[in-house]
């Protein structure tokens, strides 16, 4: 199996588990905040902000790097370890909660307050999330007249791979394992990824940047 289609598929079980991540972030958050309007509320907005934030600051550095591959690698197992990580810092979110709830009350300081903690909590590991898709496309699209093609690639991964995590984690992991064991599933899946592809061969781009194929120089 060529390097590209080993990291193509290791991209779409990257999204895999960040589907999962999500669902479950949700469904945990449900607890802490007693409704899952907030919760759900919480969860996309730290996605949404972290895919933004991980697309501008690892989309330059996907540029500067010497190996793409070991970032991307990097990024997936700092994902998993952050993964595991929430196994506890989202339950101890509740202490807190309690003393917001003791001084606010249900007003919207209180609300504000909740969801920002919970914001905090997510938004790292949902920005390494957000770094993967412009390091990939920087993997997989390296000719100029085939990047939207390849780009669309990268994408359709990245959809099919969330589709399958959202109703793996919906309809099959969560009520059969439960919340911890599908979030170490997911932590797994990330790790494994980035220390299988590590020491993935890279070949640089020609100096110059990208070259359109079929053209030769004057």
């Amino acid at each position: 199996m060529k390097t590209e289609k080993i990291l193509l598929l290791g991209f779409a079980l990257s999204n895999i588990s960040a589907l999962i991540y999500e669902v479950t972030w949700s469904r945990e958050l449900t607890y802490v905040f007693g409704t899952s309007v907030h919760a759900i509320s919480t969860v996309l907005t730290s996605f949404m902000t972290g895919l933004a934030l991980g697309s501008y600051i690892f989309g330059k550095r996907a540029d500067a790097t010497p190996n793409p591959i070991k970032l991307f690698a990097k990024l997936e197992i700092g994902i998993g370890l952050y993964g595991l990580l929430t196994l506890g810092l989202l339950g101890l979110l509740s202490y807190p909660y309690f003393i917001l709830y003791n001084t606010f009350h249900e007003s919207f300081l209180f609300h504000y307050a909740q969801f920002w903690l919970a914001f905090l909590a997510l938004i790292i590991p949902t920005t390494f999330i957000g770094a993967t898709f412009p390091v990939m496309s920087k993997l997989y699209a390296r000719e100029l007249d085939d990047v939207g093609g390849k780009v669309g690639v990268v994408y359709s991964a990245d959809t099919i791979g969330a589709a399958a995590g959202a109703f793996a984690a919906g309809f099959i992991l969560i009520p059969f394992f439960g919340h911890n064991d599908t979030i170490i599933l997911a932590a797994v899946i990330n790790i494994l990824v980035g220390a299988f592809i590590y020491n993935l061969p890279y070949e640089p781009a020609p100096k110059g940047g990208r070259r359109k194929r079929g053209r030769k120089s004057k």
